[in-house]
Order: structure tokens, then C-alpha cells, then sequence
């Protein structure tokens, strides 16, 4: 051992700052699907908003009920009926709120005969930021020294040394130039200020509604909040002292020691700590009035510190006692405090001086009002149409975003492509080609060699021989001798004969015994040179998700190239121009027309510029193609109606939706479009460039004030009220950066934009948590080998497992929560706590993922056979095992163990998939996932489910283990379950 110190370093010189990690843009619907009939729709899919949208009143995108172009979507009291709207509309995407209106009460429009109509000016603008994903990294080899030919490593000593790397050039601090989009969406008509203030003032009211919408101010409103103690503590009593009983006298008792003793009650309230969880200072009696801090949490999520005591005395820790000098500066927990209701500037737009960060599915805003003429009344109105019109649009840099995704995309792997795109003039393969092949021995077993959930399978005929079965052995002889194991009993011998061949999996012969001959494929039959007849009328955009949904009749796979991959076909069905239906096979590679696409291709999308196009022009069409222009006005307005039938959008529209082909789109049509998936998409694909209805000179709008020839006055009315709808012009006024320049952005259909790019769940930061995880496993977690024993300390976790966690976490996101199950964290929670110690191969050290029960075939025959050395017998036939090597072939397979023959031909049935000839199917990851799932929220495997103990009302880890398995080890998973709990909470995005 040496006592030389290495020679000191140089310090370093600091790093440059690193560019930040990329994260993909969350996104949410605006509402949530209600439970109809006790299920819910599928949350992530499009269509089932769309067809809600095809109910609405009015408000279509892109041309409203009067023919003009209209740039968002409405929400009312028909799409109120399938849609939560009375929780609040969502962020559709995460952002910062910039502006906003609050209206101090509702304004009146009233109309010239005296009707008066409630409408909202409220609205909420939100400023998002779309960042494309990084190119992939290209890896390059390293280059060889100068001096040796190629391929040679350099030689001892007289090897060149390396020339210094270059030092490197600061890495900017956020994307390339054009890699970002700025858009906007914007919440219009939302709630007045006396709706919120009657909700906020009604608990203090003796007849409350508990069925009223739980109101609270909005976070970014500007405003000095402040708040009110409430009374979740209270205040310790002092320990009293010891006294002696001499001192008291022998008719004397502690509890006689006269009135000066009699403490105070102690006050309820809230307390204050130094620092958050740290030392008491004393507590806020009920009703003090103060304000906080927000930004400053001290380190922890849901603390505040105190800035200022508004109203009230605190109180010591202990009664009796004073409270802490340093209390005025301590910390509180803020879900202790009620706001103040309070609600800041009231009638006038409002540009936040520090916008206000939201996250995707935020509540932002509560629905308002908007009536029409048809519901004004000539008594004071009451509010009783509510409407919430929503709008998405981008500045002029969007063409050359979208161009620039484009090119991104194509450098994306196959895995980040959730789309299949068939472009418009796709021809399908309608009819696979009768067989050419037959197999004419029979007594053979069709064993599949290619994947067995497709509609064709690669089948290797085999004969199948069984050896003659050992004798048993003789019983010792002899007091104490153990009797000998049964002989085990002898598998099958298969042997191939013949050449494998493609069989239609749908006639049932896969690993069947053939009784006559089969007929078959030497070949897969399908090949792209077989798509005939006509083209596709429309442009398809499908969601590999959906294809998968629909089951191995409807999914083919190819044999595997030389890559290891086996090609997909799907079997689809499109729309034809005549209102029909046309079905048929198409290939996710090499088929003309034909891709996969991921969300940065933009699949679908179309842009349309519609800026040159006047509003009065499209009124003018309006009336003529609805035959509503009065005299001579219908010849007057065919001229417009001419030249915008040639204009982009209303060919478009024509092309995309005008099913009987008369030239006349209208409301109506765009209404009953959004009902079809081929025309819906086509309508929320629209992109378009137009002058917002919120900005913009108001002669387009006066305009048409001269063709109103019934009710002008109406029209004059409505001006008045549209003039005062508008905030464009004001919110430039205020700060010029915000928004483009001119009023005419692009516009999105919301719909068509969050489903482009909204593909699973965002509520948890799976980084995140596999990070804060893998801190707590070996010690937090630990492992209990039985309830009742010490902890062990385990290993880091390893790479293995960590893979595992990560498939784990996206299968539950897949197929729970974007499955409906929703963002349910003590639901997650239970089902991961579950997998950690189902599924943990301890033989290898692996957690959470699927596997086999690691028992022997012996002792499998005796926990689950029939057979003489079963011990449940009866039990095991009850659970469909019949047969010898059942109890083996049935044992616990998967993330939770499936067991048993009966279990195993309940998933077969739910799953499309051949779990009884095939169990070690269970192990596989999509199975087992959807096993898992299925079993634990619909009541599968013992007739329990996870709504039964973890819902609004309880959450009870330790009786959900009957979910499983009885009360095995429930104590243990619960403890797993609320340490996941606090992790999801901590990790959510």
C-alpha cells in the first residue's frame, strides 16, 4: 500500500447547460365520456366524441347552421347527455393560460320587440407549445489513426497519441429553429361570476344542494387571494405533573384541585410548522383570514407559506400555551385552508403578467350561457341554455411545421407508428384465392410454426406416438420406508412428416388430430398483386389499437422474413361515395397506398385556405342552395354560390361529405357526417385558414346586414352583441407577441387534432416513476417470503425487471386506463402492488414479469390434479381440470397467476385466443396484460373486482386480495399497494 497522493487536478470548468430532455406534448378531451348502461365508451378513441358532437344543436365545424364559416365546436345541452360537462371543461392540452374574460353577470341582449336573451363574453385563451421528437441518433464508427490501415488498432508504443477532442460548442438551451408550433385554444362562453359566487356562498346555507356543481375560483384568475382556516386539529392538552397524595389529604383526588386548574378547550384549526412535517409553531383558530405563498412550498407538494395574517390570533401548540414568534413565517398545509372567494377584475379582458401554467385535462373553465333568439324572452331571462364553444388555431408558420414534421417522420421507427393510413384509390385484396393444396393423410396433428392468433397459420403436420408406459415400481420393504413416486407419465413423441402448409385458423384445426383430408396454402395466400376493383372513395386513417381489437379473423401475419418479422395484414372496411361499404385485406408494408404512419405524418390532414372568401359571400350561398333567398335574390346570389362551389373548402366538403351529391352542403349534412367514421374523419382532418369570428373589422359581419330583408332589426341586434363578443384586437392592444398578427389563423377541429396525437394516457411520468422506484425497492419494498416474516433487503433492481415495470405500467395504460378505467390511482396501484409479488421469479431475481408457477410436474399434480396423487381432486374437476398432467399443464401462468382449466377456457372465450391447447399463451406480455386487467376490474377470477373495495367511497387493499386469492398474503400486497399509491401520486404527469 502506498502512501502517495495522486497529483491535484486542474478544477473543471463547468459544463455547458445540457439541452433539455424532449417531452411529448400531453394531451385531453375537453369532457369525459358519461357511463351509459353501466359502460363507458372508449375515452382515447375520436369517434366517440364525434358522434356526441353530431347531437349538438348548432356550432359544426366548418360552416355553422347559417352557412357561414364557423372555427370551432359547441358544446351544449344535447352533448351534456354523453358527456361530464357539469365537471368542467379540460385543458386540451398542456400550456399556460394568457388571457381571459370574467363576466361580473351575464349580459342581456335585448332585442328591438322587447325579447331578452342571456348570453357569456367569458372565455379562457391558452397558449400551448408542439415540439417535434428529436431525430434519431445516427451512430458512426470511430475513425481509424492516420497511420494504420484500416482496420487495425494501434501498436504499443509507437502509436500516435489522439489528437485532444475539440471542445464542445454549447448545446442550446431549447429546439432547432422550426421544430416548435405555437397554437392556441380557446374556451368561449364560459361561466359569470354570480354563478360562481352563488356556489361558493351556498355551503354556508342551511337547504344546500349537494347535487350542485362543486365550484371553485379559477387558479389564474388575478387576484390577491386569501384564504380561511378551517378546523382539521386541534390543539394538544399539557401532561399534566405528578402529584403527590400525601399533599392532597386523604379525602383528597387529583380531580379536586380547585377551579384555577380547569383548562380551556382546545381550539380547532390549522397548524403551522417551521418548515413543512417539522417542528409546530401553533396553530390558525378556525376563520383566520391570511395569504400564502404557493410558489414557495418548501421542498413539499401541498404546503404554503404564510405571508400575511389578515384576521385572527393564533394559538400555541398546547393550550395554555403562546404560539411560536416565528409562526407568522411558517408553513400550512393549503387543503386545510377555504378560499375566499374573490374574483378580481370582472368584465374585461385580462392578460395574465405571468401566465399561468395548466396541465392536459385541468378544469379551466365551467360552461355558460348563449341564447338565441328562439329562447328570448320578454321576462328577465334565466339561464337556461348552457354552451361552451371551443376553437384551436396556429399562426402562418404552420405549413412549414406540418412540412418539416413530415420529414420527421420518416426518420421515426416502426414502433412510434400507431397509424394505418389508406390513401384515397387504395384497391384491397377483396377475396383470398381458393386453396391449392391437400393434405390427404389423416391421423395427423396440425402444429402451428407460425403465429397462431392470425386468420391463416403455417401448420407442420406431425404423427403423434405414445411410448409404453413405465411399470410402477415395486413398494419397499421393510417398517419406515417411504412408498415411491408414481412413474411419471410419458409425453407424446411427434415427429414431422410432409411439408408445413397455411390452413384458415377459423375452421378449427389448429393442433387437432386430421379425421379427413385438409385443404390448405403451400404459400400464405395473400399477396398485394391480388387487390382489384375499384379504389378507395375516401382517405382511411385506423388506429393499429382498434385493428388489433377486432381479433385473429381479422389479422393475418406472413411468415417471418429475413429480419425476424412477420408482415401484417388487416382485414378493413371503408366507405364508398354512393353512402356504402366496401371490405377487403390490405398489407402494412409495400401495398401502393397503403402505410403506417405516426402522428407527426399528419395522416389525413388536409390544409384549406378560406381567408379570401367573404362572410357575406357564404351567407349569400347559403340562401340560395337552402332556397331561402326571397325574389329575385335567388338569381342575384347564384354568382356567389357559383364561385364558392369552386373555392378549396366547400369542394372539400363537397368531395368529403356530400353523400347525395346535389353540390348543396349544409349543416344538416355536416351534422349526420360526424355519425360515419370515413366522413367524420374527413371533416375533423379540415385545417383551415379563415378570419377568426373574435377579431377583424366588423364590416364583414355588416355586410350582410342588406340581405336580412324579414327582420333586419334581428340582424342589427346580433351585431351589437358580436362586437361585443370579440377580444382579439383587445389582447393585442395589451401585449402585440401574444397572438399572429392578423386575425386569419389556421383552424383545427379539436377533435381531429387531440386524436391525431392523444394515444394513450399522460397521467403518469413513467420515467419518473420507474426512477423513484427502483430508490425504494431493495429497502422500502423489500420482500416478505411469508406474511408474519422479517424483511429482506433485496438487490438493486436489475435491467431485466426494470424493462418489465415499463411494459407493465404501458399495458395498464393501455387497457385500463385508456380502456376506460381512467386515471384511477388506487386501482394502478392495487394491480401493480399484485403483479410484484405474483410474478416475482426469485429463482432469477425478476420482478413483474409474466411467468410460469416454478413448481415440478409432481407437486403441480398434487396442488391442482385428479390423478391418485391429487389432494383436492374434486375441487380441481369443479375448476375443469379432468385429465392427468392438467394440473401441470394448468398451473399459474401470467402478471397474476391464472390457474386452473375452466380459467383458462373463460380467457380463451374473452380473448380470441387458444389458451386451452395453448396455455403457455398466458405468459405472453399482450395476454397477460389483458388477463390481468380484465380479471381484476370485471370479477373473472373469483367474482370479485376491484370496485368492490377500492371506489369512491373505501379504498381496502387488504380485502381486494380476494380479487385473487382469499386473504393469501393480503397484508403484504396492501402495504405494496399504498407505497405504489404515493409513488403514482408523486410521479404523475
Amino acid at each position: 500500500m502506498t502512501d502517495k497522493h495522486p497529483p491535484k487536478q486542474p478544477p473543471k470548468k463547468p459544463e455547458p447547460d445540457a439541452k433539455p430532455a424532449y417531452t411529448p406534448l400531453a394531451w385531453s378531451y375537453p369532457f369525459s365520456p358519461a357511463t351509459k348502461e353501466g359502460a363507458t365508451p372508449d375515452t382515447t378513441d375520436p369517434m366517440t366524441y364525434m358522434k356526441v358532437l353530431a347531437t349538438a344543436e348548432d356550432g359544426f365545424y366548418p360552416l355553422g347552421a347559417s352557412g357561414i364559416w364557423h372555427g370551432g365546436i359547441h358544446f351544449g345541452q344535447k352533448t351534456g347527455e354523453a358527456l361530464k360537462q357539469d365537471d368542467g371543461v379540460r385543458a386540451i392540452a398542456t400550456g399556460e393560460v394568457v388571457a381571459y374574460r370574467l363576466d361580473s353577470e351575464y349580459p342581456t341582449l335585448t332585442y328591438q320587440d322587447q325579447r331578452h336573451a342571456l348570453y357569456s363574453r367569458g372565455f379562457v385563451l391558452i397558449r400551448h407549445t408542439l415540439q417535434l421528437p428529436p431525430a434519431p441518433k445516427k451512430t458512426e464508427p470511430a475513425p481509424a489513426p492516420a497511420n494504420a490501415p484500416a482496420g487495425s488498432p494501434p501498436s504499443g508504443g509507437n502509436a500516435t497519441p489522439p489528437a485532444p477532442a475539440p471542445t464542445p460548442a454549447p448545446a442550446s438551451s431549447g429546439p432547432p429553429p422550426g421544430e416548435t408550433l405555437t397554437f392556441f385554444s380557446l374556451y368561449m362562453h364560459t361561466l359569470d361570476w354570480k354563478t360562481y359566487k352563488a356556489a361558493l356562498d351556498q355551503p354556508k346555507t342551511a337547504n344546500a344542494d349537494p347535487k350542485a356543481p362543486q365550484l371553485k375560483p379559477a387558479p389564474y384568475w388575478e387576484v390577491d387571494r386569501s384564504y380561511r382556516a378551517l378546523k382539521p386539529n386541534k390543539q394538544d392538552l399539557p401532561k399534566r405533573k405528578p402529584i403527590d397524595p400525601g399533599a392532597l389529604g386523604d379525602d383528597s383526588s387529583p380531580q379536586q384541585q380547585g377551579p384555577d386548574d380547569v383548562l380551556p378547550e382546545p381550539v380547532a384549526g390549522v397548524r403551522v410548522r417551521i418548515i413543512p412535517n417539522g417542528k409546530l409553531l401553533g396553530l390558525l383558530p378556525e376563520g383566520t383570514e391570511l395569504t400564502v405563498n404557493e410558489a414557495d412550498n418548501g421542498g413539499r407538494k401541498g404546503w404554503a407559506k404564510i405571508t400575511k395574517i389578515i384576521k385572527g390570533d393564533p394559538v400555541g401548540p398546547v393550550v395554555g400555551q403562546s404560539p411560536d414568534v416565528q409562526l407568522k413565517w411558517g408553513y400550512v398545509f393549503v387543503s386545510e385552508l377555504a378560499p375566499i372567494p374573490q374574483s378580481g377584475p370582472v368584465d374585461k379582458v385580462v392578460v395574465l403578467k405571468k401566465p399561468y401554467p395548466v396541465k392536459a385535462g385541468d378544469v379551466v373553465a365551467h360552461i355558460g350561457q348563449y341564447q338565441r333568439y328562439r329562447e328570448a324572452k320578454p321576462t328577465p331571462p334565466l339561464p337556461t341554455r348552457p354552451l361552451l364553444h371551443l376553437e384551436i388555431f396556429a399562426g402562418p408558420d404552420l405549413p412549414a411545421f406540418i412540412t418539416k414534421s413530415q420529414a420527421r417522420a420518416q426518420e421515426l421507427p416502426e414502433t412510434d407508428k400507431p397509424f394505418l393510413e389508406i390513401l384515397k384509390g387504395a384497391k384491397l385484396v377483396t377475396k383470398a384465392p381458393d386453396p391449392d393444396y391437400t393434405l390427404e393423410q389423416t391421423g395427423l396433428k396440425l402444429v402451428p410454426v407460425s403465429d397462431p392468433k392470425s386468420r391463416w397459420v403455417k401448420v407442420q403436420p406431425k404423427t403423434v406416438k405414445m411410448p409404453a408406459e413405465q411399470p410402477e415400481p415395486p413398494a419397499p420393504a421393510g417398517k419406515g420406508k417411504h412408498k415411491p413416486k408414481p412413474a411419471k407419465k410419458p409425453e407424446p413423441i411427434e415427429t414431422s412428416t410432409g411439408s408445413p402448409f397455411w390452413v384458415d385458423s377459423s375452421l378449427g384445426l389448429i393442433n387437432q388430430m386430421t379425421t379427413a383430408p385438409v385443404k390448405g396454402w403451400k404459400d400464405f395466400p395473400l399477396k398485394v398483386s391480388q387487390a382489384e376493383g375499384p379504389g378507395t372513395d375516401f382517405s382511411n386513417v385506423l388506429r393499429i389499437i382498434d385493428l388489433d381489437k377486432e381479433g385473429p379473423q381479422s389479422l393475418a401475419r406472413e411468415d417471418k422474413d429475413a429480419s425476424g418479422k412477420a408482415k401484417r395484414w388487416w382485414n378493413v372496411t371503408v366507405g364508398t361515395k354512393d353512402g356504402g361499404t366496401r371490405q377487403g385485406w390490405v398489407r402494412e408494408q409495400d401495398h401502393p397506398k397503403v402505410k403506417l404512419c405516426s402522428p407527426w405524418d399528419w395522416p389525413g390532414f388536409e390544409l384549406v385556405d378560406n381567408s379570401s372568401t367573404t362572410m357575406v359571400d357564404m351567407f349569400k350561398r347559403y340562401l340560395f342552395v337552402a332556397g331561402l333567398a326571397m325574389g329575385e335574390d335567388q338569381d342575384n346570389f347564384k354568382p356567389s354560390a357559383d364561385a364558392l362551389a369552386t373555392s378549396d373548402l366547400i369542394q372539400k366538403l363537397e368531395q368529403a361529405i356530400d353523400v347525395n351529391h346535389d353540390g348543396k352542403v349544409t349543416a344538416a349534412e355536416l351534422a349526420d357526417a360526424q355519425k360515419t367514421k370515413w366522413l367524420a374523419e374527413a371533416i375533423s382532418h379540415m385545417v383551415v385558414k379563415s378570419e377568426s369570428e373574435w377579431g377583424g373589422n366588423m364590416g364583414k359581419w355588416e355586410d350582410i346586414l342588406p340581405h336580412m330583408k324579414l327582420v333586419p332589426w334581428k340582424w342589427q341586434n346580433e351585431m351589437d352583441r358580436i362586437k361585443k363578443l370579440q377580444w382579439w384586437e383587445e389582447v393585442q392592444s395589451i401585449d402585440a407577441k401574444i397572438l399572429p398578427k392578423e386575425p386569419k389563423p389556421w383552424h383545427f377541429h379539436p377533435i381531429g387534432l387531440i386524436g391525431n396525437f392523444k394515444q394513450s394516457c399522460n397521467c403518469i411520468d413513467t420515467d419518473k416513476f420507474i426512477e423513484e422506484y427502483k430508490k425504494q425497492h431493495s429497502e422500502d419494498f423489500g420482500w416478505y417470503d411469508n406474511p408474519g416474516s422479517k424483511k429482506s433487503t433485496l438487490k438493486p433492481l436489475n435491467s431485466e425487471s426494470e424493462q418489465n415495470l415499463r411494459q407493465l405500467i404501458n399495458g395498464i395504460r393501455k387497457y385500463f386506463i385508456d380502456g376506460s378505467g381512467g386515471c384511477d390511482i388506487p386501482k394502478i396501484s392495487y394491480m401493480l402492488a399484485t403483479a410484484r409479488v405474483e410474478c416475482y421469479d426469485w429463482i432469477n431475481g425478476v420482478f413483474f414479469g409474466p411467468r410460469a408457477e416454478g413448481i415440478s410436474y409432481e407437486k403441480a399434480e398434487i396442488d391442482y390434479g385428479v390423478g391418485q396423487t391429487a389432494r383436492r381432486a374434486d375441487y380441481a374437476r369443479k375448476m375443469g381440470n379432468a385429465a392427468d398432467g392438467d394440473g401441470f399443464k394448468y398451473r399459474g401462468r401470467g402478471l397474476v397467476q391464472i390457474t386452473w382449466k375452466g380459467k383458462y377456457s373463460t380467457f380463451e372465450s374473452l380473448l380470441n385466443v387458444p389458451l386451452v391447447d395453448h396455455p403457455e399463451m398466458a405468459c405472453e406480455w399482450d395476454v397477460a396484460l389483458r388477463i390481468m386487467v380484465i380479471g381484476m376490474t370485471q370479477g373473472t377470477f373469483t367474482g370479485s373486482s376491484l370496485k368492490d373495495f377500492i371506489n369512491e367511497s373505501t379504498t381496502n387493499y387488504h380485502d381486494a386480495r380476494q380479487i385473487i386469492n382469499g386473504f393469501d398474503k393480503a397484508d403484504i400486497i396492501a402495504g405494496y399497494a399504498k407505497k405504489f399509491e404515493e409513488i403514482l401520486k408523486e410521479s404523475k404527469s
